[in-house]
């Protein structure tokens, strides 16, 4: 009966030990991609992106690349301001991004 209690508690605690190692895996980082593009549909490669989260100001800068795509991989998780400016365009802005 000994061997059997001490086997259970031994795969109880190789399954709490997976459990954590995949909790400590969890991604904790929000993700904003997109293109930016002109009214007529054409991609805009080398454009600023700012996201901005809203709760703290912070501000985040990217370029778009040569797709006209924009992607910011690591955000704290909250909400955001997305905003994009270029010359001879009006300036663009999403608000409530989460």
């Amino acid at each position: 009966m000994r061997k059997l209690s001490f086997w259970r508690g031994a795969a109880l605690a190789a399954l709490l030990l997976g459990a954590l190692q995949f909790a400590l895996a969890a991604d904790v980082n929000a993700r904003i991609k997109g293109i930016v593009t002109d009214p007529s549909g054409s991609v805009l490669p080398g454009i600023k992106v700012t996201a901005t989260n809203e709760s703290t100001g912070v501000k985040f800068d990217t370029v778009t690349g040569a797709d006209g795509g924009y992607f910011f991989p690591q955000l704290p998780v909250g909400s955001y301001t997305v905003s994009v400016a270029a010359n001879g365009f009006k300036t663009f802005t999403a608000t409530g991004i989460a």
